[in-house]
């Protein structure tokens, strides 16, 4: 109840007061150690990340090179295989005229 007189609240404030002793005072008893991490871990796992990352830009480097050079590859084969089916086409015409010419009689 609120002191009409005062105008504070004193048993709740003792209350809250006593309750938050004991429950920091049980937080104490009976909440485990924190565990503090070793700083040549924290060394070690900060190069780990670091090692880790600079890995994955390599990766993602090799992979758009590769991807570039495939790319390359493929356009020098389609350019190979035009130049070939029209030497194809060319020889094809080339062995039809011989074989009219034969036919014609002409080559005896």
């Amino acid at each position: 109840m609120v002191d009409t007189a005062t105008g504070s609240n004193g048993n709740h404030d003792q209350i809250r007061m006593i309750a938050e002793a004991m429950a920091e005072s049980m937080a104490a008893k009976y909440a485990p150690p924190k565990a503090e991490v070793p700083a040549p871990l924290k060394w070690a796992a900060g190069i780990a990340s670091g090692v880790f990352a600079a890995l994955a830009v390599a990766g993602a480097l090799w992979i758009a090179n590769t991807l570039q050079s495939t790319s390359d590859t493929v356009i020098r084969m389609d350019e190979r295989m035009n130049r070939f089916l029209t030497d194809i086409d060319d020889l094809e015409s080339r062995v039809g005229d011989l074989e009219n010419y034969h036919k014609e009689g002409r080559g005896r």
